[in-house]
């Protein structure tokens, strides 16, 4: 349980470090958010890890335009992962 708890504040607390990329900030939301929330669906934990990334990210404008773009860039990412 302790463990669990350490992930959780991980994923939470994660932000872009200064000259990190956004594909290595988005491998990590990834990655903490399946340690810290085993128990969820990969759907549910893909929302969960979507909502971080965005919090975590440190260019406002990026952060606009992800936001401002809503489902469709949610959707369009969805696409990429999956390969279509």
């Amino acid at each position: 349980m302790h463990s669990l708890q350490n992930y959780y504040s991980q994923f939470t607390n994660r932000k872009q470090k200064f000259g990190e990329n956004i594909a290595s900030l988005g491998f990590d939301i990834e990655r903490l958010s399946q340690l810290a929330y085993p128990e969820c669906s990969d759907s549910i934990r893909y929302k969960i890890a979507c909502a971080q990334f965005v919090s975590a990210l440190f260019d406002r404008f990026v952060k606009r335009t992800l936001l401002g773009g809503g489902d469709n860039i949610v959707k369009n990412s969805n696409r990429k992962r999956e390969g279509n």
